[in-house]
C-alpha cells in the first residue's frame, strides 16, 4: 500500500480550483495588515521552521508588530 497524504493546492491538472482564488484573498489579507500595522525586524527568532506541502518553497519572515 503506498502513503498518500492531502496537499491542499495539488499540482497539475486536478490541483484546486480555488487555488488563485485564495492566493488573491491572502494578498488583500496582508494589504490589510500592512495598514493596520507597522512592522519591523525581529530581534531574534522566536518560532522554529515551518514545513508545508506547497508547490513553492516556504521561509520564513520573524517580524515585531506594533498598531499604526
Amino acid at each position: 500500500e503506498k502513503d498518500v497524504c492531502f496537499m491542499a493546492f495539488s499540482g497539475g491538472p486536478r490541483g484546486c480550483p480555488g487555488k488563485h482564488l485564495a492566493v488573491t484573498l491572502m494578498k488583500v489579507a496582508v494589504c490589510k495588515v500592512l495598514e493596520m500595522f507597522e512592522l519591523m525586524p525581529a530581534e531574534q527568532e522566536t518560532v522554529g521552521r515551518c514545513y508545508k506541502f506547497v508547490e513553492w518553497p516556504v521561509g520564513g519572515l520573524f517580524v515585531n508588530v506594533r498598531r499604526r
